[in-house]
């Protein structure tokens, strides 16, 4: 009987898919893998200690080998298992005439933005080179702390080439001055941080910086202009920051921004007329009365934030444009004569208008930077109510003369105190405040326009002089206060100053 005979072949035997039946003989076609380091042609991994135990120098870029960058102008070849790959020489010099050569591109001029120092950026606008108001923040070029290697540099920055950083201040302030920007320079920096405080509660912080100029290439040097958020809303901050940003290159446009400031109020108009039908008018006295009891129970709570949260909603509540006409006039109405023999609210109110801070007495109000916004809020409520209450409405059957009067002589027979002398001595400290004096402007004139005998009471504590004084520092700092206190002068029997024109060129 013959066997098969075996098949003595070392190769595997394949199935019929051509895959292999078993794993025997496969290690004999396949290589196997490597257990030494991989090594690399163009990069040593690190040299080896000599038998003393020390270790050579390491190897020289301007060497000959393989893979080293040639000392003449010939071409750089890289060795590898594929052959050799070849580069174009490096050129000498770079394109902008530098005469340096790097290994790194050069930094962009801005930081966040395109272009420092001309046109190009977002929104490039043309401003006119000259104003007729001298700068706030003078700062010298000598006084810039450099900027750090590993400082946390924000988006919300500008690098400016070829500009003094008293030009870039000049702007910064004229920009300031135009949207109604209280500015406030830390003399301890030497003139380069300035704090930033708005009318709307915003609060921002602008640094500047010497840009590093180490390798002479074009975008290096320079000043950088750093805006920061402290406190505030971030869509609101970062709205005023582009426009600071803009201001620093000279793109800032004075005639635009109003322009935008004449498109919002146009679109408010709009939305009045839409709410002006009778049902509409109805569900915002619902919606108002409803809202009321929610103030109520806010500043009943007594917590500090929940009092910044209901004068808040007072504030829209008695603006016209937020929450239509007759809903502003039914909040402030209750602002200034109270519900149904019920005073709670106005008494909330004022108690914050009238308190120099709202923290405790044993605390310093300098460690809270929002503790005298209450107070802020109390007037913007007052100002909106008395507003509302001149432009009239279909629940007014009152007169203002009447309303204002009764006002005021609950505030001295609840309080003690006088609130005229309070809004005149708030107007004097502009130079404080001047979004307190701005609200104090616009609430004195609110009231005189009411009722004669308020204004025969305010020309009394002379503030005809103080009004004018006013009026200076309102054509050097802030255009808002500038227009409340021009709107004021003629209720006090007094003409607008001429402005001496002093020019600044930036």
């Amino acid at each position: 009987m013959s066997h098969p005979q075996r098949n003595t072949d070392a190769r595997p035997r394949k199935s019929s898919s051509g895959l292999p039946t078993s794993l025997k003989g496969v290690a004999k076609v396949t290589s196997s893998a490597r257990r030494s380091a991989p090594t690399f042609r163009s990069v040593s991994l690190g040299p080896k200690a000599a038998p003393g135990g020390r270790f050579p120098a390491p190897p020289s870029f301007a060497g000959k080998s393989t893979g080293s960058l040639p000392r003449g102008g010939g071409k750089l070849e890289i060795g590898g298992p594929l052959g050799k790959v070849k580069f174009p020489p490096p050129p000498k010099t770079l394109p902008g005439g530098s005469g340096k050569l790097s290994s790194f591109p050069p930094p962009p001029s801005s930081f966040g933005r395109g272009g420092g120092g001309g046109g190009g950026g977002i929104g490039a606008l043309s401003v006119p080179k000259t104003s007729t108001r001298g700068s706030n923040w003078p700062a010298e070029d000598e006084c810039l702390r450099t900027l750090t290697r590993f400082y946390p540099l924000e988006r919300s920055s500008l690098r400016i080439l070829d500009t003094p950083a008293g030009v870039i201040t000049a702007r910064i302030s004229e920009c300031c001055r135009v949207m109604g920007i209280q500015l406030t320079v830390d003399e301890e920096s030497d003139g380069t941080q300035g704090h930033l405080t708005t009318h709307d509660g915003a609060e921002m912080k602008v640094f500047l910086w010497k840009g590093r100029k180490e390798k002479a290439l074009p975008g290096e040097g320079g000043v950088i202009i750093e805006v920061q958020r402290h406190f505030g809303d971030a869509i609101l901050c970062h709205s005023y920051i582009r426009f600071i940003l803009q201001a620093s290159e000279g793109e800032f446009d004075i005639e635009d921004y109003e322009a935008k400031k004449g498109r919002d109020k146009s679109y408010n108009k709009i939305a009045e007329k839409i709410l002006a039908d009778k049902k509409q008018i109805e569900e915002q006295e619902k919606n108002c009365e409803t809202a009321l009891k929610t103030v109520r129970a806010l500043f009943e709570s007594g917590k500090f934030d929940a009092r910044e949260l209901a004068l808040q909603s007072l504030i829209f509540l008695t603006d016209p444009a937020h929450s239509g006409k007759d809903a502003a006039l039914l909040a402030g109405l209750v602002v200034l004569v109270g519900s149904d023999d019920d005073s709670f609210i106005r008494d909330a109110v004022l108690s914050s208008v009238l308190s120099t801070r709202s923290i405790g007495a044993q605390e310093d109000p300098e460690e809270y930077p929002q503790a005298n916004s209450s107070k802020s809020q109390g007037m913007a409520v007052v100002v909106n109510a008395l507003n509302s209450l001149e432009a009239g409405g279909s629940v007014n059957e009152t007169q203002p003369s009447m309303v204002v009067d009764s006002y005021l002589d609950h505030v001295d027979k609840k309080f003690g105190k006088d609130l005229l002398r309070m809004l005149v001595g708030s107007l004097g400290d502009a130079d404080k405040n001047m979004h307190d004096s701005c609200l104090a402007a616009r609430c004195l004139h609110a009231l005189c326009r009411a009722s004669d005998k308020v204004e025969q009471a305010v020309r009394d504590q002379g503030t005809k002089d103080i009004a004018m004084a006013t009026m200076d520092i309102a054509r050097r700092t802030s255009l808002r206060l500038e227009k409340a206190t021009e709107q004021l002068l003629p209720s006090l029997g007094a003409r607008t100053p001429a402005m001496v024109k002093s020019s600044c060129i930036y």
